[in-house]
Order: structure tokens, then C-alpha cells, then sequence
């Protein structure tokens, strides 16, 4: 069978469209993931202030980061997903636009990829995407920091201290790694 060449662009630009769907769609869940994690700071914060000088509520403190750190687990998953469809977008657009003749880096994702994307980004977008990610990891050690302080402060058990880190580092390496290798030049 044949395939003519208007049916394989119409084809291309039906999967294109998809794919660019796809993509909008996960910017959204990442915005969405994005406003519980600063909402669950703020409420952490107003939960936190009024049992800073007791130790009755060390276990609610020290269990503080991990729902957090759950958030920043999702928020780099679709992350990582995102920069999955951008590249999927980005074949697309090239077989498309030599289709038709145009060329390909002045349309589609490949205009965001000038600003989003950190490894092709001027410096001026890598400082703004640097601003972007870097006080989200910097909050999430900042509370980690303050709740095991706290918590040692106010002497609880060593064990609970060591157990708490030790499940903090284990949910927030792959989240580390993850964005290292993506910011990787």
C-alpha cells in the first residue's frame, strides 16, 4: 500500500498535535504540582511556629519533609516526562517542516528548547531556570535542615534522628540525580 505524500504530513502533523497536547497537558499538572508543594510549605510553616519551642510534636516535625519530598518526586517525574515529549515533538517538527520546506528551528518546540532547555539556553535563560528550580531544593533542605536541628535540640532519640535522615536522603536522591542529569551541559 502507498501512502501518499499529503496523507504521510497529515499523519505527522495529527501525531505532532498530540504530542504538543501531551506536552501542554503535563506543563499544567506540573504548575498544579508546583502550587501544592508551596501551599504545603506555607501550611507546614503556620504548623510548625506554634511547637518550636516544645518537644512534644518531634514526630510531626521530623515527618514534615517527607510529603514534600513526595511532591518534588512527582514534580520531577513529569518533569523528566516533559523533556520525553519534547523530544518526541522535536522529530516530529523536524520531519514536518522538511516536508514542507521550512526551516525547522524557528517554529515548534524548538523556539521553547532556546529558552526551556538548559544544555542549548543563553545564559541569561540558564540563570532564569537556574532561579526557577534552585530555591524549590534549597527549601526542601532548609526544612530538613531546621527539623533535624530542632529535633536534636530538643534531644529526641538518635535513632529517630538517624532514621529520619536516612528516609529523607532516600527520597530525595532520585530526585537530585534526575535533575543533575538533565542539567548537565
Amino acid at each position: 500500500m502507498k501512502v501518499s505524500d499529503q496523507d504521510r504530513l497529515n499523519t505527522l502533523t495529527s501525531l505532532y498535535a498530540t504530542e504538543r497536547a501531551d506536552l501542554a497537558g503535563i506543563g499544567n499538572q506540573c504548575l498544579a504540582i508546583i502550587g501544592v508543594g508551596l501551599t504545603y510549605i506555607v501550611a507546614i510553616i503556620i504548623g510548625l511556629i506554634p511547637s518550636a519551642s516544645t518537644r512534644d510534636e518531634y514526630l510531626f516535625w521530623l515527618a514534615s519533609p517527607i510529603p514534600l519530598l513526595t511532591v518534588l518526586a512527582f514534580y520531577t517525574l513529569f518533569l523528566s516526562l516533559a523533556i520525553a515529549r519534547t523530544k518526541s515533538c522535536n522529530i516530529l517538527s523536524e520531519r514536518i517542516t522538511s516536508e514542507i520546506g521550512i526551516n525547522p528551528n524557528v517554529i515548534g518546540v524548538a523556539v521553547s528548547n532556546k529558552i526551556l532547555d538548559f544544555k542549548v539556553a543563553p545564559l541569561r535563560y540558564k540563570a532564569l531556570i537556574l532561579a526557577s528550580y534552585v530555591p524549590v531544593i534549597l527549601s526542601i533542605l532548609g526544612l530538613i535542615a531546621y527539623v533535624v536541628t530542632r529535633a536534636i535540640q530538643h534531644h529526641v532519640d538518635v535513632w529517630i534522628v538517624v532514621v529520619s535522615i536516612i528516609t529523607y536522603a532516600f527520597l530525595l536522591a532520585p530526585s537530585i540525580v534526575a535533575w543533575v542529569k538533565k542539567l548537565e551541559v
